[in-house]
């Protein structure tokens, strides 16, 4: 991945975004795998969404 101030011109930046982009897809995959595993210890609706959840973000 270049930094932002070795991209020349616009397709350059383009790639770059396009690359974060694919990497955050792969992240949130990867997040997906982890819910089915989280919903056996919350054991209901009140904790579906605690505050450590919420602050990590």
């Amino acid at each position: 991945m270049k930094q932002i101030n070795g991209c020349e011109n616009i397709e350059e930046i383009r790639k770059e975004i396009g690359g974060i982009d694919l990497q955050i897809i792969k992240l949130i995959g990867n997040e997906s795998d982890y819910v089915p595993a989280a919903s056996k210890y919350k054991k209901d609706r009140n904790s579906a969404m605690e505050k450590g959840d919420v602050n990590c973000l």
